[in-house]
């Protein structure tokens, strides 16, 4: 029996682990973070501390370096690192591509993003009409992969392409259609409810109609490319509310508002995301039906 160390057998965790410890050594200290003392370092932006680092569902397999947890690292397009194979292939393919490559983003280095553990990835959107192209996650035609274009940095906004197809559009409206439940079929719009469900209050900011769907092969099926895309470690329900399904004729609407909670921390919730809690991550917006004429869109500011 032989047994390898060679470091492409590593399990994720502990190339993690190797790789903070790489750039913690060989970074200046400075050079992470504009409200730190000179002593902190890449170790520090890595491990933000007991009350800053949200619990994830496989924090105790993090290995420490010294007593910091380490970061994750990704690549400009989101992919997770988990493998040294994985960094031996992205810059033999940076190399080979470099030649025929007219895009401003082409580079033979290999870019990596670190996130504080317990932490999620942020596509680094620096400019208007950005791209990023993600074959790792397979599209809703099958084949290629998503792609997102910048339509603002601030507030952080993207054009997603290949996200849904047709056949998934009509699954979700059919299933919208068919739903009974009086806390997920198609009602007054409320505000204020708990997850995934029409349990809130009437408002005259809000109006039109609006449903739930949580189920179905179609929802699936997209939820979990949203998770993919998105770098998500692990999809899970706890971590989404479900399609709601928005119904707007002629006058309704929903006026400007904001899509994170901004209620005070329960027993059961913590929405304090600088610290250790939860809020509004991401919105995902599917157009499901045109409409003829003018009329119908969003607005972000």
């Amino acid at each position: 029996k032989t047994t390898t160390c060679s470091p492409t057998y590593f399990d994720k965790y502990k190339v993690e682990a190797l790789l903070t410890n790489s750039f913690a050594n060989s970074l200046p200290t400075t050079s992470c973070s504009d409200d730190k003392s000179p002593e902190d370092g890449f170790l520090e932006y890595c491990d933000l501390g007991p009350d800053r680092t949200a619990i994830q569902h496989d924090h105790n397999m993090l290995v420490r370096v010294g007593n910091k947890l380490p970061c994750r690292f990704f690549t400009r397009e989101g992919l997770q690192i988990k493998s040294f194979r994985q960094l031996i292939e992205l810059s033999q393919n940076a190399n080979r591509n470099l030649d025929s490559c007219s895009d401003r983003n082409c580079s033979p280095d290999v870019h990596l993003y670190a996130v504080s553990a317990g932490r999620q990835f942020m596509f680094p959107a620096s400019y208007v009409g950005e791209e990023f192209h993600l074959p790792h996650v397979r599209g809703a035609d099958g084949k290629n992969g998503l792609s997102l274009k910048v339509l603002s940095t601030s507030p952080r906004l993207f054009e997603i392409s290949n996200l849904i197809n047709f056949d998934e559009i009509s699954g979700l409206l059919e299933r919208i259609k068919a739903e009974t439940h009086p806390e997920r079929r198609l009602s007054p719009s409320m505000v204020g409810g708990t997850q995934g469900g029409n349990n809130g209050q009437r408002s005259t900011l809000r109006t039109g109609e609006n449903g739930w769907v949580h189920d179905g092969k179609g929802a699936l099926d997209v939820g979990l490319r949203v998770f993919n895309m998105l770098a998500f470690d692990k999809a899970s329900e706890a971590t989404a509310d479900g399609f709601q399904i928005v119904k707007y004729k002629k006058t309704e609407a929903y006026i400007p508002h904001l899509d994170y909670q901004s209620r005070p921390n329960t027993t059961r919730y913590n929405y304090d995301s600088a610290g250790k809690g939860g809020n509004r991550y991401a919105t995902i917006l599917f157009y499901l039906t045109d409409v003829e004429g003018h009329g119908g869109g969003k607005v972000f500011s």
